[in-house]
């Protein structure tokens, strides 16, 4: 199976593609139409949605979405797994007890149901966030491996693999790298993350260039899925780069220029 290969939508990455320096499956965009359309003039280009499941916010715009996966190569609805301390006020953040993951699991599959009815489980993939210990507006239920094994195993949706995410989570939660990314449900994966990590103002950040390190964990991903292990995801992208002040200061054309040859080359492998 081919893996397509993304980045980020960035006007670094616009003027590379335009100018034939680097080649890319599809772009990875924002849920603007402004952006889609300037986008779609360099290459396929695919959304990733802003929904929350088990946040305090709107619900997802399924007729809009809808609109937008027909107009793009969009094949799969993403939601973030995102239980809030504002949601569960009457949690703890940290609290995993039995009772406070079987409230945060009802409430996402919940959530998820009307992505679920609209798009079909098949086209539907959730996503890990970070973690960040006691000072996280995300409780620590919604990334146990066993809570997001359970809302995978019962909506028969999809896994969306950030690894940085990943990455950082099991920092604040203090256990090794590979032994969380190894314990979620890989098994249903069908797209994949991929940034550097670094400390920033005295705490761990992702998107961000790849350094050594993170190469060592990119190839510990494809490793696994070479040894059949974990699935091969249908896309991967790199997350560097993107639009407006939250991306500008991390959005190096050079970096673009480096690394996505070099992420395309490792997944080359899995042709």
């Amino acid at each position: 199976m081919s893996v397509s290969v993304a980045v980020n939508f960035s006007p670094e990455a616009a003027g590379l593609l335009a100018a034939g320096a680097v080649e890319v499956d599809v772009l990875k965009v924002p849920d603007w139409d402004d952006i889609v359309a300037e986008a779609q003039a360099l290459a396929p280009v695919y959304v990733h949605f802003p929904h929350q499941i088990g946040a305090a916010r709107e619900k997802p715009e399924i007729d809009r979405s809808r609109r937008l996966m027909s107009a793009t190569s969009t094949a799969s609805f993403n939601v973030h797994v995102a239980p809030s301390s504002e949601r569960f006020a009457g949690f703890a953040v940290g609290d995993v007890s039995d009772v406070a993951v079987r409230a945060v699991v009802e409430a996402l599959l919940a959530d998820l149901e009307p992505a679920l009815r609209a798009f079909g489980a098949e086209a539907v993939v959730v996503e890990n966030l970070i973690y960040r210990g006691e000072g996280s507006h995300l409780l620590r239920a919604g990334v146990e491996p066993a809570a997001l094994h359970e809302l995978v195993e019962r909506s028969g949706c999809g896994f969306l693999l950030d690894v940085s995410h990943a990455r950082i989570s099991a920092a604040s939660l203090g256990i090794d790298a590979w032994d969380y990314l190894d314990a979620l449900p890989v098994h249903a994966l069908r797209e994949l993350h991929v940034s550097g990590v670094g400390v920033l103002d005295g705490s761990l950040r992702d998107h961000l260039p790849l350094r050594e390190e993170d190469w060592e964990f990119v190839d510990g991903v494809v490793g696994r899925i070479m040894a059949g292990a974990w699935p091969a995801p249908a896309t991967v992208a790199l997350e560097y780069g993107g639009v407006g002040p939250v991306f500008a200061w991390r959005s190096d054309e050079l970096v673009i220029r480096e690394q996505l040859p070099r992420l395309r080359e490792k997944f080359s492998k899995l042709a």
